[in-house]
């Protein structure tokens, strides 16, 4: 018995770690492609609305398409939602990515850094790309209901680091920032 729940448990174990390298290695390649086509450092600032992160979330479209009463219906709009969902997840961490690996280029030549700045922004960052890991399996695993509220201080997060990101390279371009 006990043998058995060993086994099991390595199964288990040995097939998270699979799915989680699979998962990271095809988020690698959406980053690559993401970074790739962002062109101007405007395009970095964006991010999906406030609104349209709280719409994909939201309780209310998932118990309209129940009370039709379709259980296809029901099953389409569920994995399409998730689908949504996901690609959001995914998008956002690509995008704090992209704006991260841009700020530590630009920041290596600066002589005036703020170690305090820059360890709350790599803090940010950790936490932000945690929190869009435990949205993705809680999506991938569950569905994106009832993850609202993670949701959307995850886009917050990544609103502050996109600022973050737009204020260092308004600093830079005004002279403030030195040896960059």
């Amino acid at each position: 018995m006990g043998i058995s729940i060993a086994v099991l448990a390595a199964i288990l174990l040995f097939s998270a770690i699979v799915v989680w390298v699979k998962s990271t290695l095809a988020e690698q390649v959406r980053a690559s492609a993401w970074s790739e086509s962002l062109g101007a450092k405007d395009e970095t600032a964006g991010g999906c609305p406030p609104e349209f992160v709280t719409q994909i979330f939201a309780k209310k479209d998932r118990e309209f398409v129940s009370a039709l009463s379709s259980p296809q219906l029901r099953k389409l709009f569920e994995q399409e939602r998730k689908s949504v969902a996901l690609f959001w997840v995914q998008q956002t961490s690509a995008q704090i990515r992209v704006i991260i690996r841009q700020h530590l280029q630009a920041s290596r030549g600066s002589r005036d850094l703020e170690l305090a700045a820059e360890a709350g922004i790599l803090l940010r960052y950790g936490g932000l790309q945690f929190l869009c890991s435990v949205l993705f399996v809680s999506i991938a695993l569950a569905g994106p209901q009832g993850l609202q509220g993670l949701a959307v201080r995850a886009d917050a997060l990544a609103q502050r680091i996109r600022e973050a990101q737009l204020g260092f390279h308004a600093a830079k371009e005004a002279g403030r920032i030195h040896g960059v």
